[in-house]
């Protein structure tokens, strides 16, 4: 196929032309700065060979050379009647010389087109590859006109003839992570950070997990550090228990022994929680160094549609439910935690990442997951938060400033510092948990009431027979609550004693149903 109007014998001559240009250049070994001699054969389109050898610093022979060699970004030639005619193959040549390739993500039966620079490759599509395209030719003004006109050169399924490559990422290990940085790759053990020349690493890295700033060794006292001691109410254990949460989220690797989501919420015991705790900070903290995806955890609905995890693609390292809701559904996403991850992409072929490349998962709720049994609490690891800030006082309050947003060179060093020591005491000690201050308490309320949680507090449990129509009645008498049915009173007795880890035995005797309890407080 060759793109043009031309008669036969004009079709047939270019192919024989284009033929011996690619086998008489076969092989050629001369400059290796490709970019170079793009340079350069521009630079002769305007300028005498010896302006040229000047300004590049080259010599007499190289510029020679350049001049008797296919023009391999040149996928064009013009017929005899002026014609613009665009040749596949050294089209093809030419996006592949520019980093252009098609990738079979995961089960993908679809590609995806990426663009791969050195070892860093980012995530590419039709209309960045013709932009780039058309960026080339702006001192081609026939061939502009030609190419920007042409729908067939920018569609998904002539761009397919683009050559395959598979790709093995760099990936954190059990004792190692690896954090990219403009400057080079930290490369973090339990017992060392250092920096690492792209040039060193074996393995390809995401461009959009690349963190836009470089890397400084230093100090790691800053106001987020400030923050995390704050929210733990400036509890040694609390504070090691967040730090390490923080370090474990911003290490890629996934344990198939702890498969675990981060759940954030407040420690503050509330019927109308307001939230302004800080919660959403710690997202904030982790979009700062690592490529994190966020939901809206009030819109979330895993019945709604088949694109609700659609903006997450093969590069996302962390999905964040940001302020889910009182009627969340923890088992909707066991899946994802334990699994992997499905994405349907509108207009693409779905993809499935499975668990070890899938994002982890953290959670922010201004109340408490609800769900109890093992199958919960092998996938929840809870922190909850101090309310140090609240709607009385917020981070700018206290520090005089936004967060990220106002902060300098040396801010945001020393936050990097803090961050990756955080990972590597993780990396040393692994995630760290506190004995839960109110959650457990929280998750009562949540499945029963305040005015029953603060009710079952007072009441005297003795390791006699409790039948659920006197406590009904002394619950009624010390709330004015009368609108309780029997039935869902009895389990709300049932959930607390749960709570409180009773031994009880139930029957039913002359006044109806009662608890008997054998392990009293």
């Amino acid at each position: 196929v060759i793109f043009g109007n031309f008669s036969d014998d004009e079709a047939t001559n270019v192919f024989k032309n284009a033929y011996n240009r690619m086998r008489s250049s076969a092989g050629t070994k001369y400059f290796e700065d490709i970019d170079k001699i793009n340079e350069i054969r521009f630079a002769l389109k305007s300028k005498t060979k010896e302006e040229v050898i000047q300004q590049h610093a080259v010599t007499p022979e190289i510029i020679s050379e350049i001049e008797g060699t296919h023009d391999e970004n040149q996928f064009w030639t013009i017929s005899s009647k002026g014609a613009v005619i665009i040749i596949p193959i050294f089209f093809k040549t030419f996006l592949e010389r520019r980093g252009y390739f098609k990738y079979y993500p995961e089960t993908a039966i679809k590609p995806t087109f990426v663009k791969v620079k050195s070892n860093i490759v980012s995530i590419t599509s039709v209309e960045i590859i013709k932009d780039d395209v058309l960026n080339y030719l702006i001192s081609e003004p026939e061939v502009w006109n030609h190419v920007s006109k042409s729908k067939q050169l920018f569609s998904e399924q002539f761009l397919t003839m683009l050559k395959s490559i598979e790709m093995e990422m760099i990936k954190d290990t059990k004792s190692t992570g690896y954090i990219p940085f403009l400057n080079g790759v930290v490369k973090i053990t339990s017992k060392s950070i250092e920096l690492q020349k792209y040039i060193s690493c074996d393995g390809f890295i995401w461009e959009n997990q690349i963190i836009k700033r470089n890397y400084t060794p230093g100090e790691i006292d800053n106001n987020f550090q400030d923050l995390v001691h704050k929210v733990s109410n400036n509890d040694t254990n609390r504070i090691k228990a967040l730090e390490s949460t923080l370090g474990y989220l911003i290490h890629s690797f996934k344990d198939k022994q702890h498969q675990k989501a981060v759940i954030v919420n407040d420690e503050l015991i509330s019927d109308n929680p307001n939230g302004g705790s800080g919660k959403s900070i710690m997202i904030n903290a982790l979009k700062h160094f690592r490529k994190v995806v966020i939901i809206d955890g009030k819109a979330f609905d895993p019945n709604k549609g088949d694109f609700i995890y659609q903006r997450v693609d093969l590069d996302t390292q962390i999905l964040a439910f940001d302020d889910v809701k009182k009627s969340f559904n923890f088992e909707s996403i066991f899946s994802l935690i334990t699994e992997g991850i499905t994405v349907n992409r509108k207009n693409k072929d779905e993809i499935f990442i499975p668990f070890e490349r899938a994002p982890k998962v953290i959670i922010t709720t201004n109340y408490v997951i609800n769900g109890s049994g093992s199958s919960h609490a092998r996938r929840r690891h809870e922190i909850e938060f101090h309310q140090y800030f609240n709607e009385n006082r917020n981070p700018m309050d206290v520090y005089g400033r936004l967060l990220f947003d106002s902060w300098n060179a040396n801010d945001w060093a020393s936050f990097d510092n803090y961050m990756l020591r955080n990972l590597q005491n993780f990396l040393r000690d692994g995630m760290q948990s506190v004995k839960s201050i109110n959650s457990e308490a929280k998750r009562v309320i949540q499945s029963t009431s305040k005015d029953f949680y603060d009710w079952a507090s007072e009441y005297e449990w003795t390791d006699t027979r409790h039948y659920v129509s006197v406590l009904l009645s002394s619950f009624a008498e010390a709330t004015a609550n009368h609108n309780v049915s029997p039935k869902r009173f009895a389990q709300y007795v049932r959930t607390y004693f749960g709570y409180k880890s009773f031994t009880y035995t139930e029957g039913r005797g002359q006044s109806g149903i009662f608890v008997h309890i054998q392990t009293p407080f």
